[in-house]
């Protein structure tokens, strides 16, 4: 169970009017808002008197007009559950899924969950949080002028990328006349991103961030989980196969999908891009099942160069079997990051761009590496008198 306060005193000065009671595909900000935590247990409106729905209590901030900080404070006066949900009274597209989400990542986590955008940005007006910490925070700062971050940023644990069935994010805040008119434009005309499902069904979510994406599956969406294996199989597979080979490659596949699943609410995408975190799974997993195994790494890797000798005669795969061997033994001469860059991007299908990610090395490096790598091969080739 959860409480809900609901920030509704702002001085709305750049907008000129009161925000709450503007009107969004005819219907008050502020009873969208409601709608969107209409699960609490515990409806809390901070600011003036105002219309409102049977059952949602009111308070307001000490001192009227200081700031957000201390409506939440004022607002925690109130709340009784163990959970609390913040959110601006100026949010037309958050929804109760939006909610949902934040709440199941802020209990894996065991902390705050504040909304994020696609560019990383920590957007304070929603948020879900444990009460006791939210209290705790409180008692540490003067909420008089203090902005949010400064009471909440302590409590959070988990930071979640707004995910919707549509383009207008869920932490849109109509601050301006102009936010407040894309917010109608979109209301009127939602710019809806779907695709057709291989059963002629529509499938939501394939036009919408990677980030987005992973929220949906952080809240068990089935069409969310549904374009997030589709949008990073090809990948996974083939970094699985460029380590482990085709033995186990599909097993870790599965395997580094599924961490992903069960731990979509912990991505930060402060630390970098949700391939980049999945193809990070994927390399661990791939690793740990090579230490299971006899033989250093690096002779897999190089194996992977191995030439097919099927189907040929005798001669020639005499001559095939020669060129393998001195193929894997120019290999073997290459310095390691240059075999790992190039075995990668030749076989893992990785660009330098995806290898830079998944190593934490400049993008030049990553291309530097490569390209020393084929220039030393094709070296070392022509001096064995075998052709690249």
């Amino acid at each position: 169970m959860f409480d809900a306060i609901i920030l509704a005193g702002g001085g709305a000065t750049r907008l000129g009017a009161d925000k709450p009671e503007e009107l969004v595909g005819g219907r008050r900000l502020i009873d969208l808002v409601l709608d969107a935590v209409s699960g609490a247990r515990r409806r809390i409106v901070v600011g003036p008197a105002r219309r409102l729905p049977d059952g949602v209590a009111t308070t307001r901030e000490e001192p009227v007009g200081g700031g957000p900080a201390a409506a939440v404070v004022a607002g925690l006066a109130l709340v009784e559950a163990d959970w609390t949900v913040i959110a601006a009274a100026d949010l037309p597209f958050l929804s109760a899924r939006d909610v949902d989400g934040l709440l199941a990542a802020a209990s894996a986590a065991r902390g705050g969950a504040v909304m994020t955008g696609a560019d990383g940005r920590d957007h304070w007006v929603v948020g879900a949080y444990p009460t006791a910490e939210l209290r705790r925070s409180a008692a540490t700062i003067e909420p008089e002028g203090a902005p949010l971050a400064r009471l909440l940023d302590p409590v959070v644990a988990v930071r979640v990328p707004a995910l919707s069935g549509h383009l207008p994010p869920p932490w849109w805040d109509c601050d301006t006349r102009s936010d407040l008119d894309q917010a109608r434009r979109w209301a009127a005309n939602p710019p809806r991103l779907a695709v057709r499902s291989t059963d002629g069904g529509e499938l939501m979510g394939e036009g919408l961030s990677d980030e987005a994406v992973l929220a949906g599956v952080a809240i068990n969406d089935p069409a969310s989980v549904t374009v997030f294996v589709r949008r990073f199989q090809r990948r996974v597979f083939g970094l699985a196969h460029s380590i482990v080979g085709d033995s186990a490659a599909e097993d870790i596949a599965q395997q580094a999908f599924e961490r992903a699943w069960r731990h979509a609410h912990m991505y930060d995408p402060r630390r970098g891009t949700v391939q980049a975190w999945l193809l990070t799974i994927t390399r661990n997993l791939a690793i740990d099942q090579l230490r299971t195994r006899r033989g250093p790494t690096l002779e897999r890797l190089e194996n992977t160069f191995d030439i097919e000798t099927r189907r040929r005669g005798p001669e020639d795969e005499a001559v095939v079997i020669d060129a393998s061997a001195r193929l894997r033994r120019a290999m073997a001469d290459l310095p390691a990051e240059q075999k790992r860059c190039l075995v990668l991007a030749a076989f893992g299908g990785l660009t330098a761009a995806e290898i830079s990610e998944l190593d934490g090395i400049p993008l030049g490096t990553a291309k530097t590496r490569i390209r020393a790598a084929m220039i030393k091969l094709r070296a070392a080739l022509a001096d064995q008198d075998v052709g690249p």
